[in-house]
């Protein structure tokens, strides 16, 4: 009787975590499965659609944003040496352990040909 209420448990636990398991398997948003790639060899002019922090406990978002120059709506170009001054900036300021810019998405629109609607 023992050995059959320890096959049950082991059973019971097998399950528990197997369903537990089976929503890690699940899709992820298109989003975050699809990394955002910036061909560095061949430079490109984008605008800055908006400007988010993380990693910051001290100091208000603003308060960072302001210290990189960049603003929503700004063209930029990447890479370029704007860029790598935002970094260099952030880090003169001695306030932060690691800096670095990311690329969280692009949106891309084309220009409509002459003849198109």
């Amino acid at each position: 009787m023992n050995s059959v209420l320890m096959r049950i448990y082991r059973l019971l636990f097998v399950l528990f975590f197997s369903a537990v398991a089976f929503p890690a398997l699940a899709q992820e948003p298109e989003s975050a499965s699809k990394p955002v790639e910036v061909d560095y060899d061949q430079p490109r002019s984008y605008v800055i659609g908006g400007i988010s922090v993380s990693g910051n406990t001290h100091f208000g978002e603003q308060q960072i944003i302001s210290l990189t120059g960049l603003q929503t709506g700004m063209k930029v170009t990447v890479p370029s040496d704007e860029i790598s001054s935002v970094v260099t900036r952030l880090r003169a300021q001695r306030y932060f352990e690691d800096v670095s810019l990311a690329v969280d998405h692009i949106n891309a629109s084309t220009n409509p040909r002459l003849g198109e609607p």
